[in-house]
């Protein structure tokens, strides 16, 4: 969540016998996942930026080190924190990403719009209105199901087929409706 990477062999992960890497007291670990050196990293902020990083670039270090911060590899402003983290190993599919926010839009866009040639400044990912940030963002499939549900258990579910292939900097659509003083928790 604070944005350290960090990238190390499976051979030292399996050393370590399935603990979980190193983090610093108040971070998150969002993910750890199995890769290639040839694909890319997208990391998605609370602010409606994005990352594209590919992993070549992110330093091998030891499995209880904490990394470096994503700000060593990319400009990020340092109130920002990662929301999501989703590995690509081929733009060409036909993948979509959802972005959801706390205040209930959602947006999908396909995934060949998030590739990039140069990746060294976050870039826009989703418009947001004031005082509104993303909450979550996850890859789906045409007609895949969709459960966004609220801080107090109200939820929305529909297919994901009924949401336009949206521009990467686009606002979204009303995913769900919700109370001024309530918030969307999950995608």
């Amino acid at each position: 969540k604070d944005g350290y990477l960090k990238r190390f062999s499976e051979r030292a992960y399996a050393a370590n016998e399935g603990q979980l890497p190193a983090t610093k007291d108040t971070d998150r670990l969002i993910g750890v996942r199995s890769c290639d050196t040839l694909d890319t990293l997208l990391l998605f902020t609370q602010k409606g930026n994005y990352i594209s990083l590919p992993v070549y670039k992110i330093d091998e270090c030891r499995f209880k080190d904490l990394g470096k911060h994503v700000s060593s590899y990319v400009k990020l402003d340092t109130q920002e924190d990662i929301v999501s983290a989703i590995l690509v190993k081929n733009f060409n599919s036909y993948i979509f990403v959802l972005s959801l926010t706390k205040n209930g839009m959602i947006k999908k866009s396909s995934l060949p719009k998030y590739e990039v040639s140069r990746n060294t400044k976050a870039l826009g990912a989703m418009k947001l209105k004031d005082g509104d940030e993303v909450v979550s963002v996850c890859l789906c499939k045409e007609g895949d199901d969709i459960l966004v549900i609220s801080k107090n258990g109200y939820y929305n579910y529909y297919s994901s087929s009924i949401l336009q292939d949206l521009a990467v900097r686009a606002q979204g659509v009303s995913a769900i409706n919700i109370k001024e003083d309530e918030a969307v928790a999950v995608l």
